[in-house]
């Protein structure tokens, strides 16, 4: 189940929030290569824009991270915010609305910051250094996780369409494999109470 931890401090009047998962780039293969760097960077960059439960006042900033066994999500807001944050919050996590113009940005400029597409002649230098990379990765990793976890390709990127970046976030970042961390100005006991119809009896994670 989920896991929480809890740090107050009472000498800021902010609140630190992330919500993290393992997972991450190791769990894609040749067809998913680039998807969680996809996901990171079309993620609604406000509270706002992530959630339709959210005041329309409420550009509390996003931050969406890619790691190689991670994926994670981050706020920080006044402490003050934080009890009416509470459910859009939730609803960002569970039904993040992710947009068709945000995701088709966001393959454009990786497709283009990787080398895959351009409007000057083809390289076909970058495709052999890809090769190069697979095959250092594949001799070097062997069968560990991280050596199936390709480079992005055009047509990985081209495929990675919203339903199935949607259909993977949901498979894989449930509540059951989430570990929430707040710190900041908050009351543990209050705020644990408020979580738990959420999450349920949450274990402290240490």
């Amino acid at each position: 189940g989920a896991r929480v931890v809890l740090l107050p401090d009472e000498r800021v009047k902010t609140v630190a929030v992330a919500a993290l998962w393992p997972g991450g780039q190791r769990l894609e293969d040749e067809r998913l290569a680039g998807l969680h760097e996809l996901l990171a960077r079309a993620w609604p960059r406000t509270l706002r824009l992530c959630s339709s439960l959210a005041p329309s006042e409420a550009a509390v900033p996003l931050v969406a991270e890619a790691g190689p066994d991670s994926f994670g999500l981050r706020l920080q807001l006044l402490s003050s915010d934080l009890e009416t944050t509470l459910a859009s919050w939730r609803d960002c996590l569970e039904h993040p609305l992710l947009s068709d113009a945000d995701l088709e940005r966001a393959r454009r400029g990786l497709l283009t910051e990787s080398g895959l597409r351009s409007s000057g002649p083809a390289r076909p230098e970058l495709e052999s250094a890809r090769l190069a990379w697979r095959l250092l990765r594949s001799g070097l990793l062997g069968s560990h996780p991280y050596a199936s976890a390709g480079q992005p390709t055009e047509a990985s990127l081209v495929g990675l369409t919203r339903r199935r970046l949607l259909d993977f976030y949901h498979q894989h970042y449930g509540r059951e494999h989430l570990v929430l961390a707040v710190v900041g100005d908050i009351a543990p006991a209050a705020l644990l109470g408020e979580l738990e119809p959420w999450l349920g009896p949450a274990t402290p994670a240490t």
